[in-house]
C-alpha cells in the first residue's frame, strides 16, 4: 500500500449552504432526477446518496492540453471535444485533391475540420457523434481549420471550463463511470460534485481505525471519496483505490474474526482422539506424509479436543494431499 505521508493534503471543498442530509436519503434529495435517470439508476442499483458515492469510476481521462474552439491559436496542435456536423467528401479547389471536411462544434464556437487525401473520413465523421479530435490548427487568422486530425469516439465531454470542486483550476483528470441508458458519466460527475459540496460525505463512519490509517498512510473515508471521484492527479486516484481495497480486505477479516469469536462461545462435545488408531491409518497411505500434511492433521486433531466448534479451511494445490488429510 501507498507508503508516503499523505495525511497533510486534505482537500478543502467549496460547500453548498448548510443543510442536513443523510447518506441513506434518496438520491433525489440532492440530484436532479428525471424518469430516464430513475430507470438507469435502478439498473445500476443506485438508490441512495451512499450508493452514488460508492459507484466508483472505472477509469480516468486527462483534460490536460484540451482546448475549446474559441481559444485556438494558429500553428498549435490541439485536442478538442465536440460534435462533427456537415461531413462530406470533396476535392480541393486548386489541386483537386480528394479530401473530406466537416465542422466541429463544442459550445464555444465552430471550426472547420479538413482531411486531405482521406475522403473516407466523411463517412467516419458522419456516424461518430461526440468525438475527441487531435490535430494541428492551420489556415489564417479568422479562417482557422484543423488539418488531418485523429478522431476518436468520446464517451463524455470533459468539463474544462467550469470552476472545480476545490476552487481554482479544474483537475486534469475526469472520471469515466460504468454507464447505462439515461445515465452518462457527465451526469455522474455533476451528481457527485453536488453531493460532495453538501458535506454529507464527511458524516461517513470510517471503519478503519485512525491508528491503522496512520500506520499504513491511508486517507480517511471522506477524503478517499473525493480523491476517487475528482482526483487532481493520478496519485490521488491510486491512493484512494488502495484505501478502499484495504477497507475491503479489512472488512472481510473483521467478519471472519467475528465469526470465529462467536464460534468460540458455542459449545461442542470435546472428543477423545485415539492417536494409535490414527497413526496406523496414516501408515497405510501409499506414500509418506509431508511435514505440511502432518502439521494439518495434528492441528485438526487438536481442535477435536476443544469444547467448541472447529473453524478450519484446508487449503492446498491439486495433488497436495487434501483428501488424505481429510
Amino acid at each position: 500500500f501507498y507508503s508516503e505521508n499523505i495525511m497533510s493534503t486534505e482537500p478543502v471543498i467549496k460547500k453548498l449552504p448548510s443543510t442536513s442530509y443523510s447518506l441513506q436519503a434518496n438520491l433525489a434529495t440532492l440530484a436532479r432526477i428525471n424518469p430516464d435517470h430513475t430507470e438507469g439508476l435502478k439498473r445500476l442499483n443506485i438508490h441512495t446518496i451512499s450508493d452514488l458515492l460508492y459507484h466508483f469510476p472505472t477509469r480516468y481521462e486527462s483534460s490536460e492540453g484540451i482546448k475549446t474552439i474559441d481559444s485556438l491559436v494558429l500553428g498549435e496542435t490541439v485536442t478538442l471535444y465536440g460534435h462533427l456536423k456537415g461531413a462530406k467528401a470533396k476535392k480541393t479547389w486548386k489541386t483537386r485533391m480528394p479530401s473530406a471536411e466537416a465542422y466541429l462544434e463544442d459550445g464555444s464556437g465552430r471550426v472547420k475540420v479538413m482531411w486531405f487525401r482521406q475522403p473516407y473520413m466523411a463517412k467516419v465523421a458522419e456516424r461518430e457523434g461526440l468525438v475527441k479530435i487531435t490535430g494541428k490548427v492551420a489556415g489564417s487568422e479568422g479562417k482557422l481549420y484543423i488539418t488531418n486530425p485523429a478522431v476518436e469516439k468520446a464517451e463524455m465531454m470533459p468539463a474544462i471550463s467550469h470552476e472545480s470542486l476545490f476552487g481554482g483550476d479544474d483537475p486534469t483528470l475526469f472520471a469515466v463511470y460504468a454507464e447505462t441508458k439515461g445515465i452518462s458519466s457527465l451526469w455522474f460527475r455533476h451528481a457527485v460534485e453536488r453531493v460532495m459540496r453538501s458535506g454529507v460525505a464527511e458524516t461517513i463512519d470510517d471503519i478503519i481505525p485512525e491508528k491503522l490509517r496512520t500506520e499504513y498512510s491511508l486517507p480517511k473515508a471522506a477524503t478517499a471519496l473525493i480523491w476517487i471521484h475528482t482526483p487532481k492527479s493520478q496519485k490521488d486516484a491510486d491512493v484512494a483505490r488502495k484505501r478502499f481495497a484495504f477497507e475491503e480486505v479489512f472488512s472481510i477479516q473483521l467478519a471472519v474474526q467475528q465469526a470465529r469469536a462467536l464460534g468460540a462461545q458455542k459449545e461442542a462435545p470435546a472428543l477423545t482422539v485415539n492417536r494409535t488408531m490414527v497413526d496406523d491409518f496414516i501408515a497405510d497411505f501409499p506414500f509418506t506424509p509431508t511435514a505440511a500434511q502432518k502439521d494439518a492433521i495434528d492441528t485438526i486433531l487438536s481442535d477435536f479436543k476443544k469444547p467448541h466448534p472447529m473453524m478450519r479451511l484446508l487449503e492446498g494445490d491439486v495433488g497436495s494431499g487434501k483428501t488424505a488429510v481429510a
